[in-house]
């Protein structure tokens, strides 16, 4: 259920008036003055709301984009849990960053991970945190949202908490300009693609891709940070709950990450894959550890599953070892006609290494290919050739599709 929109006084408490006076003297670059004391002033409100959505507890947590450090130092005061920080300025590696208090004399130094969380693996271990917090990052990505999802997953211990926050695509703002004839895309950036709004994203958006990928959410809601007109809360009344300023979330890690990529986010294909299991299934890691000759993923309702054409190929990830390739197929239909073949070829030879199988055409069943030699640790590539079949030329199917066998899992051991 989505929180209702909530307005919030654009009058602060005095004590939080002494609080963003003392944060506005905390700076992480003096030279930046104006530019960082205006980014407060807008935002303050902002931290101060995403504060109240953080677990109380204990533990370590990652807080991503920790820089310019205003929201570090109200964890710092109001949390109890140990922090670790992430940017990212172009470069790799571990550095430091010192605020300094321009009324007080006092300085910190915050140490800090860099890295790029669209392209590089998170450096820390499984189950590394008790929470991540993921705030104002989501719409600044270019390339691979779903990625950063996965990594944030596999840092996580298990019930471990994410907390993301995003500006609403679907604001009132946004839907007023519009109707005004006026644009409600983000400018360019002076600070290259990463400094501009690149994607943002509707609250049922959001809820997609955190289920989707194997998040459980416990809370999604939207605030109003900003100053609102007695016509705006009218058009609140209109469009509903949903068309807050901006975007709350409250998560918490599954069991199993799925690579969850929905029709919406790409149109060009999707990014690189990712190989990283010693096993492909399909609805979990298929869209990112298939190759080529693949056709779309279909959700029947005994499971998902993906046909493979003539030649298709399939990575997965050996740990060392393993002499036993398997797979979970099904031949197609009776109406086939004739038995369907099933080889397994290393991609790159143009041949098949090992003689065909016949896989059924009344169930699902699983097919075994015996290694003539364990795999190396690493990636592994591999072929599988099928004989085809076109649906409309055996049934009353108008699919013309040319397809192979169905296909829903292949494990190594």
């Amino acid at each position: 259920m989505m929180d209702r929109s909530v307005w919030i006084s654009p009058r602060l408490s005095s004590g939080e008036e002494r609080l963003k006076e003392e944060l506005s003297h905390a700076l992480v670059n003096p030279e930046a003055t104006t530019e960082l004391r205006g980014y407060l002033e807008d935002c303050f409100r902002r931290l101060l709301t995403t504060l109240e959505f953080v677990p109380e507890g204990g533990g370590r947590v990652l807080e991503l984009g920790a820089n310019p450090y205003f929201f570090t130092m109200l964890l710092k005061r109001f949390r109890r849990y140990e922090l670790e920080l992430a940017n990212f300025f172009g470069g790799r590696g571990e550095n430091v960053q010192t605020v300094h208090n321009g009324r007080t004399g006092e300085s910190h130094e915050f140490r800090y991970r860099e890295f790029n969380i669209e392209e590089d693996e998170f450096p820390y271990g499984e189950g590394h945190f008790d929470g991540v917090i993921y705030c104002e990052i989501l719409e600044h990505l270019v390339r691979d949202p779903i990625a950063v999802f996965a990594e944030i997953h596999r840092v996580l211990k298990p019930g471990g908490w994410l907390l993301i926050t995003t500006p609403n695509v679907a604001r009132r703002q946004n839907v007023t300009r519009l109707a005004r004839g006026l644009n409600m895309y983000d400018p360019y950036s002076g600070y290259g693609p990463y400094g501009r709004h690149n994607r943002e994203y509707t609250a049922a958006e959001l809820r997609e891709l955190v289920e989707g990928s194997g998040f459980q959410l416990e809370k999604l809601a939207t605030r109003d940070l900003h100053p609102c007109s007695q016509r705006s809360k009218l058009l609140a009344l209109l469009l509903g709950p949903e068309s807050g300023y901006n975007l709350y979330a409250l998560a918490r890690r599954g069991s199993e990450f799925h690579w969850y990529y929905p029709d919406w986010l790409f149109r060009s294909g999707l990014p690189r894959a990712r190989v990283r299991d010693p096993f492909i299934r399909v609805g979990v890691n298929d869209a990112v550890q298939l190759g080529a000759g693949w056709w779309g993923l279909e959700r029947w309702a005994d499971g998902p599953m993906r046909w493979t054409s003539g030649r298709a190929e399939a990575l997965v990830r050996a740990r060392g070892g393993e002499r036993v390739l398997r797979l979970l197929v099904w031949g197609g239909p009776e109406e086939r006609g004739s038995e369907a073949r099933l080889s397994l070829g290393i991609v790159g030879t143009g041949k098949s290494a090992f003689p065909a199988r016949i896989v059924p055409t009344d169930e699902w069943s699983w097919v075994e290919f015996q290694l003539s030699s364990p795999l190396r640790a690493g990636e592994v590539r591999r072929a599988l050739e099928a004989s085809t079949f076109v649906p409309r030329a055996v049934m009353t199917s108008g699919d013309g599709r040319e397809l192979g066998v169905g296909f829903r899992q292949l494990e190594i051991a």
